[in-house]
């Protein structure tokens, strides 16, 4: 995600200016940059039917995620605007169906580059149409514990074992499971400039994903049998954007 918004200051410091609308001057000219939070529809079914089924949980992830992130652009020319976007999100769940805790984390990464025509109506308004070609991560962290621990019970049951086949048990530990995916995102946004230098938007979007199943890893060794993970589905954003 760091990387991503470097990215984005970089690409809105270093983008030529060729604005071929400049007799306006109630809406960006030239290049922009700012905050947009997302609202992303899920659909989980089958990783909370595998929760309900194989440890218990009866109540598992909801189906939204809010998703926070940034964005820039900047004009090429004909009101064309090449730029990038980069979003985060997360949803977490703790239960106890028993006498043990379980945490189940949810993270989605998402960003990519954009291309947008932009239509000027009026003064201060802006109606755009473009996409992102892209990509993302997707992270399951899986958590749980009971009472609290010492070193010594830690590395002696937790970690003292060298056989496959022992007896030994210790119920605290987390592991963590990533898998990448390719995004496309066509979109329509609305813009209005409260000042020159100042706009509020609103976005819709239909983010469509494809993810490989079997290529979910943990600690790079591969894990199968997962849950369907299928992101695709209609996105909406508000944003606010900064730029001149």
């Amino acid at each position: 995600m760091k990387k991503i918004v470097i990215f984005l200051l970089c690409l809105i410091i270093t983008i030529p200016s060729f604005a071929g609308n400049n007799e306006k001057s109630g809406y960006f000219k030239f290049g922009a940059g700012g905050w947009s939070t997302y609202y992303l529809p899920l659909n989980l079914d089958a990783l909370n039917n595998d929760l309900t089924s194989l440890i218990g949980i009866q109540s598992g992830f909801k189906g939204e995620m809010f998703m926070h992130g940034f964005g820039g652009w900047g004009y090429v020319g004909h009101n064309i605007r090449l730029g990038g976007i980069g979003a985060m999100g997360q949803n977490v769940i703790s239960r106890k169906p028993g006498e043990i805790t379980k945490e189940i984390t949810l993270n989605i990464e998402l960003g990519g580059f954009t291309i947008e025509k932009a239509f000027h109506p009026f003064n201060k308004m802006e109606i755009s149409i473009g996409a992102m070609l892209g990509g993302g991560t997707s992270n399951l962290k899986l958590r749980q514990w009971g009472n609290s621990t010492n070193w010594e019970e830690l590395v002696g049951n937790g970690f003292a074992s060298n056989s496959l086949d022992s007896s030994i048990t210790y119920f605290n530990f987390q592991d963590e499971l990533k898998n990448d995916f390719f995004a496309i995102m066509p979109t329509i946004g609305f813009k209005h400039n409260i000042f020159r230098w100042c706009a509020i938007g609103c976005n819709a979007s239909y983010l469509f994903t494809t993810m490989d199943k079997n290529k979910w890893q943990m600690y790079d060794k591969n894990v199968y049998n997962m849950p369907k993970f299928d992101y695709s589905n209609v996105m909406y954003s508000i944003n606010l954007y900064f730029g001149g």
